[in-house]
């Protein structure tokens, strides 16, 4: 959001427990006359592909982004700017007559995706997942009066290059040369100074969004969904071996407190691969080489990626927002109106993600704009548990019908308001909440002021339990032993609705039950989940979102204490009489390669201990004391 927009609009008022109004929007031009624009000079032809130059270089040199001068962070290409990248994109127009212009939202792709380039149903059916959504409703968007440019991002689709994984210097630099193209050729609203812009996408059409806005101030308003604040830990904090570790910056989306999410990093390397099973994506060659090593590594238990190649870190450390410092290096704060979606179940990108991008958001030395936080059910939902229940649809293995709402707000029904209010300076209230914590398809809270993070009122015990293979009281879908520690007792119904945070955390190495000792070159690692067992006796592994914690940086250091360490939010409706705990796993899913068919973790035994503060709430919003 730019000041002149804040000056016009005043401030907005949120509205909580309400549906999506319907709320004025711009009405869509109609043609007197054919006027000649970059798709031709037909009312029919208001959507084309074109190709822009990036001076981006097609591959990886030692390039490092910088102030720039203009406003808009420069890279140094080492002497080698001359190599640009061709950058393919599909623009839609609104009908219009002579004179008009409109704001621009950019829109790229998901990992494996590719660019919209064809017209679609101006809304999405109520059964579309969210990723495809996000392509449906560009329709609706274009007609409502706004320009649209749909692009593949380098490596994808037909664009040129080699995918980086959101490198600043690279597709950062791409997004910044589609903004530069569409001041030069559209019929673009530049009331503002410059260019009256947004963006939408979703996972790594996200990210990119995310990263435009560190690097490029141009950019006004976004609504990024489902993306990553950062892959991992810039360093790694268990070097060179601490006895406590504050654990309050660790969460990271593929290496989350050290544990490395080996199944979804390694699906995400098959959706690179050719096809049939990929999308022929041309990668660099430090991402090829991290996704050969992952998929190299059949029988590792809990290896860290630094053991590899200490180049991974780099990789899935740097390409993020949470390296906002370093990445403005000391220009003014950002001002731009961010509106942050994320998936309680999504497996991928948890909220903590979605979390730490709001607190940077929200940061006045960082952003001078709105920021807003919804949560939802979808996102990336890739595997379900055959006796753990934790959804209104069961059956479902990726979507649940309405789950891109929270509560009666959907996201695809508010999108146009947003941008109406962001972009044109409507002066309505917007139906956009500040904060949304959903907790199921069907009920959301709009009561809390901010995310609720552990809680003020202390905190319950873990007592020392350990956890080998012979401990399993249930098995889930890849056979996987699990057991039930329960922590407390509902006084009353009530809620889940936030991040649990550990404290004072020690998860030691301890021989099998069968007396086996884990190799010397793995480490034990931890797999924990919120769960709630119902009075029948059933399980409900909330949100199915499973942390990971490593023991230490390998097996000879001492094991580490972890403070301050946040599992993924947890939303979910608890009542009277449930028993609140943890769900603890010798093995699971989210971090083995291949679920259920590989030795990884086989001989995982640990001991776990500390204390817990937990995000519970009775119905009339007050948090429950331990």
């Amino acid at each position: 959001m730019k000041n002149l927009y804040l000056a016009l609009a005043g401030s907005a008022l949120t509205l909580a427990g309400c549906g999506s109004p319907n709320l004025p929007t711009t009405a869509t031009p109609v043609i007197t006359t054919p006027t000649s624009h970059i798709c031709g000079s037909s009312a029919s032809s208001q959507f084309c592909d074109q190709s822009i130059t990036s001076p981006a270089p097609s591959q990886r040199l030692n390039a490092v982004a910088i102030p720039g001068a203009n406003g808009v962070a420069d890279c140094d290409y080492s002497g080698s700017s001359e190599d640009t990248t061709r950058i393919d994109a599909t623009v839609y127009l609104p009908a219009f007559n002579q004179g008009d212009t409109f704001p621009v939202i950019l829109h790229s792709h998901g990992w494996g995706g590719a660019r919209a380039s064809t017209p679609a149903t101006e809304h999405p059916p109520a059964s579309e997942n969210t990723f495809r959504g996000l392509d449906f409703v560009i329709p609706t968007i274009v007609n409502a009066g706004y320009i649209v440019i749909s692009f593949d991002e380098r490596g994808w689709g037909t664009s040129e290059g080699e995918a980086l994984v959101m490198n600043p210097c690279y597709e950062t630099v791409d997004a910044m040369a589609v903004v530069d193209w569409a001041i030069a050729n559209l019929p673009v609203d530049t009331s503002d100074g410059d260019i009256v812009l947004g963006a939408i996408g979703g996972s790594y059409g996200g990210a990119y969004q995310l990263m435009l806005a560190a690097m490029d101030d141009r950019l006004d308003a976004m609504v990024p969904v489902a993306t990553w604040n950062q892959l991992a830990s810039f360093d790694n904090p268990l070097e060179p071996g601490p006895t406590i570790v504050d654990a309050s910056k660790m969460h990271g989306a593929l290496i989350t407190n050290e544990a490395l999410k080996r199944g979804y990093t390694n699906g995400l390397c098959l959706l690179a691969g050719p096809p049939p099973a990929g999308a022929g994506a041309r990668l660099d060659p430090l991402v090829q080489a991290a996704c050969d090593t992952v998929q190299r590594q059949q029988a590792a238990n809990g290896q860290d990626m630094d053991n590899f190649d200490p180049a991974f870190r780099e990789l899935f450390g740097k390409n993020g927002l949470g390296r906002i410092s370093e990445l403005r290096a000391g220009r003014p704060p950002m001002d731009v109106d961010v509106w942050l979606v994320q998936g309680n179940r999504d497996m991928v990108f948890d909220v903590v993600e979605a979390y730490d991008n709001y607190e940077i958001f929200t940061n006045a030395t960082h952003n001078s704009g709105e920021a807003r936080l919804m949560t939802m059910d979808a996102g990336h939902m890739l595997t379900t548990f055959a006796l753990i229940q934790n959804s209104a649809d069961p059956s479902s293995n990726y979507q649940v019908a309405r789950d891109n709402d929270c509560g009666e707000h959907n996201m695809f029904d508010l999108l146009v308001p947003w941008f109406d209010e962001r972009l044109k300076g409507f002066r309505q209230a917007t139906p956009v909440p500040d904060l949304c914590l959903g907790l199921n398809s069907d009920e959301g809270i709009t009561a809390h002021s901010q995310m609720p993070v552990g809680s003020s009122l202390g905190s319950y015990t873990i007592p020392a339990t350990n956890v080998t293979s012979a401990s399993a009281t249930n098995t889930d879908l890849v056979g996987s032993p699990l057991q039930f520690l329960a922590v407390a007792t509902m006084p009353t119904d009530g809620y889940f609705a936030g991040i649990p945070v550990l404290n004072s955390l020690k998860v030691d190495a301890i021989a099998s039950a069968t007396g086996v000792v884990i190799p010397t070159v793995s480490d034990a690692t931890a797999m924990f989940a919120v769960g709630i067992q119902k009075p029948d006796g059933s399980f409900v592994e909330v949100d199915e979102q499973v942390a990971g914690v490593r023991r230490a940086n390998t097996i000879t250091d001492p094991a580490v204490t972890y403070d301050n360490l946040r599992m993924p939010f947890v939303g979910e409706p608890v009542a009277n009489g449930d028993k609140i705990g943890l769900l603890l796993y010798q093995r699971n899913g989210h971090f083995q390669l291949v679920p259920g068919t590989t030795a990884e973790h086989s001989t995982n035994a640990y001991q776990i201990s500390g204390n817990i503060q937990l995000p519970l709430f009775d119905s009339a919003n007050n948090p429950i004391k331990p």
